[in-house]
């Protein structure tokens, strides 16, 4: 009897089990989600084959049956503005979401600088911002890193939180101030949902269909149907070991503990080398040995030397006589009198570059030491190098680099979640092949509008900012090259640009004013989205040209109240060439809604550029303090 017993409740218990499994419902769906109002918003699933589904919200009934694989899709009623609700789907069982609003929902993406949250500022231009959050009508789902080679139909996990001043440091910065301006604007419900990753470019966002039909990309589209599903996932693993094996190196002190950084070392058996010095491999070790005069009242009075390395790329450590020096800056780092000796000491530096494996020491206007009185003592020329003394950087396949495996595992799960529109920030890992951009990147927005069946929706990008360091004649530039391409871009309908050529940081390849960012997003999205037709959306774009004699007249649109300068000095970073393709420096100067470029000493000009460098110094704005695009016209 007992045998009986237990077998009819293990049959029970089974039965039960497997019901409670056969409504499953994505990820993307959760407590707290918002859902797109005033239209009809797609929600799908699985059931058991062939079964009635019901779904009920705010009193309204919907339902749909799943197909003979138990997949099954239910467009909710158009609904305005509001909440909260339970949304209660039903088949053999139910699931039920609760404080379900609905409200504006816009697609975060692209790489770091999309990815960088307000917990990564760390100057502290927006504590009070997250101190004092608790804005329990914005919301946010972040998609977690996922790679695939095939389509996934659902992510690994993820849930929504509404902002607090706890959740908010988890936001995407340029996302946070984007939907918080929807959100002042409109005063409904809003969402962003982030779906980005460092150090990615645009084809691995872009699915395996569309990348077979460009040129480019077609043959390493294809190759992703040379390996199973299962022996993609082992290469993971396999990239997943070496990475680990690669920061471990990175981080490694055995150098140090072996006493490459004491004055007391032989090192003559290391290469000599010229500092600076670009593209050295591996982990790289450097030594000078250098006469200091410290002055007794130097260390009483507690002064300062100031040490500056200029570049040594991107991890590095830097010993002085053995001690490891603390900095926020390897151009600006503060050393203490007493640590220094008179007469011989000895400089250190361990560099290495995890992503690239090239390092580079040193930069023109670096390399010394200065004492308190200004002094300086120049630490350029012959160093003591070697990059044998460690285990090299093993060489890492990156699959987040790869065609469509991030489009495959962090978009295709989330496609048809109806939304209002996409933001976008990427185009730094694109910049080595700059001439393929704006064809990958109009396929990669084509793409999106098809799959996810929502027509032209809006889809605006972040134009990249200035960044590295100014150059004093003009030049080839490639972030030149993908900022025209992502201006060319514009080309697409219902497309819009934010210009950040102004905000950037030499030094910092995520600049940290992530406001500006996403409010000129938001300009875009007020005008294209919401129908402010009196807002400026953009900076000055050249709309249309031509030649008068020794002169051209560009023509601009997006102008506002007017076209100037900051502080109204002349305009500055215009270039022209002729045949030769030479480019010099040429005078502009504002015509109403014009700018008329002299080129006397170009009788024939053929191209004309305006910002064209990696960190153009540009001062052409409209009336809105919006900068004008850099530009390349070609006659």
């Amino acid at each position: 009897m007992k045998r009986v017993l237990l077998y009819i409740f293990l049959l029970i218990f089974f039965y039960s089990e497997g019901q409670a499994q056969s409504l499953e419902l994505p990820r993307i769906l959760g407590d707290h989600m918002v859902l797109q109002r005033n239209v009809s918003c797609k929600v799908w699933g699985w059931a058991k084959p062939n079964e009635r589904v019901t779904l009920t919200i705010d009193g309204e009934n919907t339902y749909t049956y799943s197909d003979s694989s138990g997949k099954w899709t239910a467009y909710l009623p158009p609904h305005k503005a509001g909440g909260p609700f339970t949304l209660k789907v039903t088949a053999d069982t139910s699931v039920q979401f609760d404080d379900v609003m609905y409200g504006e929902v816009w697609i975060a993406s692209g790489q770091s600088n999309m990815e960088f949250r307000m917990m990564d500022i760390t100057d502290g231009r927006y504590d009070e911002i997250i101190q004092t959050a608790n804005f329990p009508d914005i919301r946010y789902f972040k998609v977690p890193r996922g790679l695939s080679s095939v389509p996934k139909n659902d992510l690994k996990d993820g849930e929504w939180f509404l902002c607090s001043s706890d959740s908010i440091k988890k936001f995407s910065a340029v996302g946070w101030f984007f939907i918080k301006k929807i959100y002042d604007e409109l005063n409904v419900p809003v969402a962003i949902i982030e779906s980005s990753w460092g150090a990615t470019p645009a084809e691995a966002w872009t699915s395996q269909d569309m990348l077979e039909t460009l040129t480019g990309y077609r043959n390493k589209a294809l190759k992703l149907d040379s390996l199973s599903e299962m022996e993609w996932e082992q290469k993971y693993a396999e990239a997943d070991s070496l990475e680990n094996l690669k920061w471990q190196i990175v981080g490694s002190k055995e150098g140090f503990e072996k006493g490459y950084a004491s004055l007391n070392y032989d090192d003559s058996g290391w290469e000599t080398v010229e500092l600076p010095k670009y593209n050295m491999a591996d982990v790289v070790w450097v030594r000078k040995i250098f006469d200091a005069e410290i002055q007794k009242k130097w260390e009483r009075e507690k002064k300062e030397f100031k040490l500056n390395i200029g570049q040594a790329y991107i991890f590095q450590d830097v010993y002085l006589n053995e001690k490891k020096l603390e900095y926020k800056d390897i151009r600006d780092i503060h050393v203490s009198a007493k640590d220094l000796k008179n007469g011989k000491n000895i400089l250190t530096i361990r560099a290495t570059s995890p992503w690239s494996n090239l390092v580079h020491i040193g930069l023109e206007d670096g390399l010394f030491l200065e004492n308190p009185e200004g002094v300086k003592i120049n630490l350029k020329g012959k160093w003591k190098y070697n990059n044998t003394l460690e285990h090299p950087i093993p060489k890492v396949t990156y699959f987040h680099e790869e065609p469509a495996f991030i489009f495959n595992a962090m978009i295709n799960p989330i496609l048809g979640y109806s939304m209002q529109g996409v933001i976008w920030y990427q185009g730094e890992s694109n910049r080595e092949y700059p001439s393929d951009y704006q064809e990958l990147f109009s396929t990669m927005i084509q793409d999106w509008r098809v799959r996810w069946q929502q027509g032209n929706f809006p889809f605006l990008f972040v134009q990249l900012a200035n960044y590295l360091y100014q150059k004093n004649e003009p030049g080839e530039s490639n972030w030149a090259e993908i900022r025209e391409a992502q201006r060319k871009t514009l080309i697409l309908p219902k497309t819009g640009m934010a210009v950040t050529i102004d905000i950037g940081e030499a030094r910092n390849i995520h600049p940290f004013n992530k406001k500006d960012v996403g409010e000129r997003l938001s300009r875009a999205a007020l005008k294209m989205a919401y129908g402010y037709k009196n807002m400026i959306e953009s900076g000055p774009l050249p709309l249309r040209w031509n030649i008068e004699g020794d002169k051209i007249k560009i023509e601009f649109e997006h102008v506002a109240h007017g076209l100037h300068t900051e502080n109204g000095l002349p305009l500055k970073n215009f270039a022209v060439a002729g045949n030769n393709q030479k480019f010099c420096w040429t005078e502009a100067y504002i015509q109403g809604n014009s700018v008329v470029i002299s080129c006397p000493d170009v009788p024939a000009p053929k191209v004309v550029r305006y910002g064209w460098a990696d960190n153009p110094d540009c001062n052409l704005y409209n009336s809105e303090m919006l900068p004008a695009s850099p530009f390349q016209i070609k006659f």
